[in-house]
């Protein structure tokens, strides 16, 4: 038809503007200007009641991991050989090198090579036979606390049950590993004193031999973790497992419970961002305490982006110069004598107080990226948490906005003190070849992995910077309050079992009811309203309907 006044057959024309479309749910709400969580009161490990408790003694847990221990025994004693080997070689890797290579066609040079750098042979072979067994075993004596670590844990205070069993992972193998970081640590101060008798001082070779021993125990370290797992301790299914039977075995079991028991593996988070203004306004003390959160999960994240690639190439750069300078001495002097490549004073003069300014402009750093954000507050449509970072990054972009500053600022700072500290060692005149290399790896890897550190951390841990661990709002449904009893399970016999109804009102972020909605992805609204301004009866209460829910449903 032409002109197309005519209606068209079979064609239903769109509703009016501002009337809802029939069958289609109306577009959410912003749900901003979420109260502060209240706080969980904490308990105490006395009220478990006996079904509440993992274990029934820790003389239990001690004897599993006991039995679980031989593998990190091994782990250790390998360790201790490596770190054995690295502070022998660390006087002088080429000469070293370049000596075991002439034994081969000379049996005899081992022991002039072993005095020529401050070793007898017999007290070099009673190292390696007791050293190394020694260490072990010093190590295996700290179980007792790492058995303390595990049984003190309260399964209810991780909001997933994988993050229980990480952090189980991480408090059994710590202790084991304080003696030999300990270790590196003694003898890297006594080369800086005329106590020290083979290392004389940080050259080259003691850097390769640190950056080396370093390397081996971060090794070590993700090893023992493996062993010391809940699996091995626990004697429970890990989290994937526990999840794959929970999808077998919930094909015919009601919703209502089949919610429950998805809500034993996983809670949901009170931790809303943007906080209340007044934790963006915290005072000296508090301040501190940020920061020093902040200090934590950004380290712990550069053992993950930065350590693996710094050390390795640190190892590298200093083994490339201690070669360099024994082969000059070798073509110079004709002789066959040890020859460390000394670093100039400026270079620990100078670096270490820049990087005690960078480690305190890092810590600072997510509370400087929350104020730079500020603009994006009324931007965001959802100040829950969702499980996902691609969901939170949707509906939040006042986190996204701070997670990338964070990972920028961070990257500027560092590439800042880089800079100031090159100007500084070319000024003093102890600006070396090494020094440029160094000056080119920060710059086109450290410093960008750094950055790429920090945010990933703040993903992960921006909730914990500003209200501390998620325990203290929420409790997960676990069934568990603790680990293992420190005297046993009977003097719990007669304790009232506090029962998950106990947290009903201030742990559980939704009721059972809510539980199956929330396994789909629609959260409660933690009592926000759509006017924010109007008198509210409960700020803490939680829909009491489905329609109540589904009016602050996240976008499809």
């Amino acid at each position: 038809m032409v002109g197309g006044a005519g209606p068209v057959p079979g064609h239903r024309p769109p509703p009016p503007p501002g009337r809802p479309v029939p069958g289609r749910r109306p577009a959410p709400e912003p749900l901003r200007h979420l109260p502060d969580p209240p706080q969980v009161p904490p308990e105490p490990p006395a009220t478990a009641s006996p079904q509440q408790i993992m274990l029934p003694s820790r003389r239990v847990l001690a004897a599993r991991m006991l039995r679980a221990a031989w593998l990190p025994a091994l782990i250790l004693l390998i360790l201790w050989y490596l770190l054995l080997t690295c502070y022998v070689m660390g006087t002088s890797p080429t000469f070293w090198t370049l000596g075991l290579l002439s034994i081969l066609f000379e049996p005899g040079y081992f022991a002039m090579l072993a005095r020529a750098v401050g070793f007898s042979p017999s007290t070099l072979g009673l190292a390696y036979l007791l050293l190394p067994v020694l260490g072990t075993l010093v190590s295996l004596a700290l179980l007792p606390v790492s058995v303390h670590r595990v049984a003190t844990m309260d399964p209810r205070a991780h909001l997933t049950e994988e993050d229980f069993q990480r952090c189980l992972a991480r408090r059994a193998a710590a202790p084991l590993m304080i003696p030999p970081l300990a270790a590196i640590v003694l003898v890297t101060v006594l080369a800086l004193t005329p106590l020290s008798p083979h290392w004389q001082s940080l050259s080259a070779g003691v850097l390769a031999a640190l950056s080396a021993g370093l390397l081996w125990c971060l090794l070590a370290w993700l090893a023992m973790r493996g062993r010391l797992s809940a699996t091995q301790l626990l004697e429970v299914p890990s989290p994937a497992a526990q999840l794959g039977i929970w999808d077998r075995s919930t094909r015919t079991v009601p919703a209502a419970e089949r919610a429950q028991r998805l809500a034993v593996l996983v809670t949901q988070d009170r931790r809303h961002l943007p906080p209340v203004p007044a934790r963006l306004e915290p005072g000296p003390a508090e301040l501190l305490v940020h920061a020093a959160r902040s200090l934590r999960w950004i380290a712990g994240a550069a053992l993950y982006w930065v350590a693996p690639v710094a050390l390795p190439l640190s190892w590298i750069i200093f083994t490339v110069q201690d070669l360099v300078v024994v082969i000059h001495r070798l073509t110079s002097t004709q002789t066959f004598t040890v020859a460390r490549a000394e670093q100039p004073w400026q270079v620990f003069a100078f670096g270490v107080p820049l990087l005690l300014v960078l480690v305190g402009l890092v810590a600072l750093t997510p509370h400087l990226a929350m104020l730079l954000a500020a603009g994006t507050r009324d931007a965001v449509t959802d100040e829950r948490t969702y499980p996902t970072w691609e969901e939170r990054a949707a509906r939040n972009p006042w986190e996204v906005r701070v997670v990338n500053l964070t990972g920028v600022l961070v990257s500027l700072q560092a590439l800042l003190i880089t800079a100031v500290y090159t100007v500084l060692l070319l000024a003093a005149g102890a600006m070396s070849t090494v020094g440029w290399v160094w000056a080119a790896v920060d710059v086109l890897l450290l410093v960008p992995l750094l950055g790429l550190g920090a945010s990933w951390a703040m993903r992960r841990r921006l909730r914990d910077v500003l209200y501390g661990p998620a325990g203290r709002y929420v409790r997960r449904r676990t069934p568990f309050l603790l680990v293992a009893p420190e005297g046993g399970i009977a003097p719990l016999r007669h304790v009232a079992p506090a029962g998950p109804a106990r947290h009903a009102s201030h742990a559980d972020p939704y009721r059972a009811a809510d539980a199956e909605a929330i396994s789909q992805g629609i959260l409660p609204d933690f009592g926000a309203a759509a006017d924010e301004e109007s008198p509210r009866e409960d700020p803490h209460r939680i829909p009491d309907t489905e329609t109540g829910l589904h009016r602050h449903d996240p976008p499809r």
